[in-house]
């Protein structure tokens, strides 16, 4: 896997057709994609289900605004 960066932004799991199975956000990319990286039998039944049909995974950094308007 490359380097996933710590910045914000939002991640897309695809399947192998490069449909999106699921968007998400978070402050910190790496840290929220790997909480995925886990024993499937240690999730959730519907987030295991999730990830074991991920087949790619797109990140996408996004500016902040610190003034909290978006």
């Amino acid at each position: 896997m490359r380097r996933l960066p710590e910045q914000p932004g939002v991640y897309l799991f695809k399947d192998t057709q490069g449909t999106v199975l699921y968007a998400g956000k978070a402050v910190d990319l790496r840290k929220r994609v790997l909480s995925y990286c886990r024993p499937l039998t240690a999730m959730a039944p519907r987030i295991a289900k999730l990830v074991g049909d991920v087949a790619d995974v797109e990140v996408r950094v996004v500016e902040v605004d610190d003034e909290g308007g978006g």
